[in-house]
């Protein structure tokens, strides 16, 4: 047998041990399911229709608790618009939202008057402020 011979099954060995040794292992990404609890009230105070100063994005808070919200988007092709219903409650600081899917968002919400700031948190901070028309 020639030498090259010999060595060809612990070549294929080797070579097969560092590509298995050397991929990584996938990780494996928890996903956690939604935990907000959608429990409160519906607060009258906040009963009503509901817009930004700029007027691209409008709310209405029924008295049955649901919602409704309209709102024009920016995209690269242009401004579409977006429509959101499902239903709402208020428990201490914070107005909870169920969208038509069961997704539950909570805001920290702060009312003053005719004036409602809705407030997100964490990776998706964002703040939006409405007035009551």
């Amino acid at each position: 047998m020639k030498p090259i011979q010999k060595l060809s099954p612990l070549l294929a060995l080797v070579a097969m041990v560092l590509v298995t040794g050397c991929q990584q292992e996938e990780e494996i990404t928890e996903v956690k399911p939604n935990t907000a609890v959608f429990e409160g009230a519906v607060d009258p105070a906040y009963v009503g229709k509901w817009q930004t100063s700029d007027g691209k994005s409008k709310y209405e808070f029924l008295a049955d608790g649901r919602y409704t919200q309209a709102s024009k988007v920016g995209t690269p092709n242009g401004v579409i618009d977006s429509k959101l219903e499902g239903n709402w409650l208020v428990k201490d600081d914070r107005m909870l939202f169920k969208d038509q899917s069961g997704n539950v968002v909570p805001y920290a919400a702060k009312l003053s008057g005719k004036s409602l700031v809705l407030a997100l948190t964490g990776s998706m901070k964002n703040e939006t402020r409405l007035e009551k028309k």
